[in-house]
């Protein structure tokens, strides 16, 4: 089997704490927040999987989080994708009312 690529991560911790301060009710469901960082830490060898590139900004990615559903709400990340130096920077998490696409 082919060694998967390896991306490092910059700026998780930082874009959930931002997320947890500005959504407090999703933040302290367990289950939400393992989902998240599942999903995030999948970026590391699968960073494209899931998700759409925005088309205003180069390099630029969104997607919504599996396992994310709550209150009728979802949670979807932006992330930076640096091909040249293997880097996926995470920008930003929100709570989203359905129906989100």
């Amino acid at each position: 089997m082919p060694e998967q690529a390896k991306y490092k991560l910059e700026g998780l911790l930082e874009a959930l704490e931002i997320w947890e301060r500005n959504n407090p009710a999703s933040g302290v469901l367990k289950n939400v927040h393992a989902a998240i960082m599942d999903w995030a830490l999948d970026r590391h060898t699968t960073p494209y999987q899931g998700v759409k590139r925005v088309f205003e900004a180069a390099n630029l990615w969104r997607g919504r989080i599996p396992r994310t559903l709550h209150d009728g709400h979802v949670v979807f990340c932006m992330f930076w994708v640096e091909e040249t130096t293997r880097t996926v920077r995470f920008d930003s998490f929100t709570t989203l009312s359905l129906p989100a696409d």
